[in-house]
């Protein structure tokens, strides 16, 4: 194959080729006798239908002058002597570019090894390389989903951590892994799960298919092989791709333009592949699981232990739990409910002893300003025989969520619980009401002793 034959596709140069090779190429329609062609030797590339080596009459049958198509074949066969010749010498040395004249392959394109020896991936090959790509990036794609609603639009971010959105994410997140799939493919030519599984994805010709052509591949792969993840429908499509695959044809979204290669794979990479096969079996069946006890809590209620007091209190349902930190190391409790449209927070903050709670009220207004305007004007509360405080207020970037803060003193504690409603939704409404009454009977029995001295003033920016 060292003195085979080159071809131009585009701006690629794709060979070495055997006379053979490219002469099947051309009984496919991949190679038109206009490509150019070049192999060692010859001063400049050429196109087929100047070269001799491919003027030979090869098994065709002349009917009234044209070409009939041979009975044991299906693809049309190219008879050079008898294409029009007009739109063939037309085209001359002084009319091709540059490369074209200068013999070998320029090193400023890129070269694309043949790869129209290697068999074709069998159907379960393709099916877990496409399935490790669509899993491995959807893990980046809805972080960076999230992390981008919670910024720009909350009330999305807060749909995305309700257990109900479980199938509305999946109808989002497949279409979004695969535009994440045709940038790292463009990027580097190949994805994860092909590397794993030895899958090479290339045009006919076996150039490396360009970024739009890749994502053009993959937009009749979401319609005609993942049935755009509509449950049973795409059990439908994936079935029909299979039957094609297995039996020699190409998958429907290949046809006429892809094909997709096998290569060899040794026992290391088979190990490997295997447990990827088993670890996505396993992740799949956890997050299941998680998935069924997270909607079991969300429609049910559960029971939340107080880390702090070890209370145990029932929160009602139509709210979902997580535990932060903030900057300052003090734990803070999130509780959000998208059908509520509302995300609380409830938070401690040591301080002296000495403070009265109108102190660390005044004290607390000026250091969360910057984000939230909370009027002065309180509605005082008695919470386990404990003097309390209620406050309303905005969020100073968006006047449309208003806030419902209680502040309540337990001897050198002070538990916050901030209630903000989303896209005008109002913070004060049963719902709320019940949250803020589980959480409120979580304080200790007694007033606790302070872990640690901290000034008030300038504390509590996490709300």
């Amino acid at each position: 194959m060292q003195d085979g034959w080159w071809f131009a596709s585009g701006e690629e140069r794709n060979g070495p080729l055997s006379t053979e090779q490219l002469q099947a190429l051309l009984d496919a329609g991949a190679v038109g006798p206009a490509t150019l062609v070049w192999r060692p030797g010859r001063l400049a590339w050429k196109p087929v239908a100047d070269v001799s080596d491919f003027h030979q009459d090869r098994t065709s049958v002349r009917v009234h002058g044209a070409v009939a198509e041979p009975a044991h074949r299906r693809e049309p066969v190219f008879d050079l002597v008898t294409l029009p010749a007009p739109r063939l010498e037309s085209i001359r040395q002084e009319d091709l570019p540059d490369w074209a004249r200068t013999g070998a392959p320029s090193s400023s394109f890129p070269v694309q090894p043949a790869v129209l020896h290697l068999p074709l991936a069998g159907p379960w090959r393709r099916f877990f390389a496409q399935l490790l790509d669509i899993w491995s990036l959807c893990v980046p794609v809805g972080y960076l989903l999230g992390m981008v609603a919670g910024r720009f639009w909350p009330a999305f971010g807060l749909w995305m951590s309700s257990p109900s959105s479980g199938t509305g994410l999946g109808f989002l997140m497949i279409p979004l892994a695969l535009i994440a799939q045709a940038f790292v493919f463009g990027l580097f030519g190949t994805t994860l799960g092909k590397v794993l599984f030895g899958v090479r994805v290339t045009l006919l010709g076996g150039a490396r298919p360009t970024f739009l052509q890749y994502f053009g591949r993959l937009l009749g792969l979401y319609w005609a092989g993942l049935g755009l993840g509509v449950p049973f429908v795409n059990l439908v499509t994936m079935w029909r791709q299979y039957a094609r695959v297995k039996s020699g044809q190409p998958a429907s979204y290949d046809a006429a333009r892809f094909q997709v290669h096998a290569v060899s794979m040794g026992a290391a990479r088979r190990s490997v592949a295997a447990f990827c096969v088993v670890a996505m079996v396993a992740v799949f069946g956890y997050l299941q699981y998680g998935d069924s006890e997270a909607n079991k809590k969300y429609f049910a209620g559960f029971e939340w232990i107080n880390p702090i007091s070890n209370k145990r209190v029932d929160i009602p349902p139509g709210w979902v739990f997580t535990q932060q930190v903030n900057a300052e190391g003090d734990p803070i409790f999130t509780f959000s409910s998208h059908a509520a449209g509302v995300v609380s927070v409830f938070a401690l903050e040591d301080v002296d002893e000495s403070v009265t709670l109108e102190q660390y009220q005044r004290a607390w207004i000026s250091a969360v300003r910057p984000q939230m305007a909370i009027d002065i004007r309180a509605d005082p509360i008695n919470v386990k025989g404990r003097f309390g405080l209620q406050m309303r207020g905005v969020m100073v970037n968006n006047a449309s969520r208003r806030i419902h803060t209680t502040l309540v003193k337990n001897g050198s504690q002070v538990w916050r619980v901030v209630s903000v409603g989303m896209n005008g939704r109002e913070p004060e409404s049963a719902a709320t009401e019940g949250l803020r009454a589980a959480l409120l009977q979580s304080l200790p029995d007694r007033p606790e002793r302070p872990r640690r001295a901290a000034p008030t003033e300038g504390r509590g920016a996490a709300i």
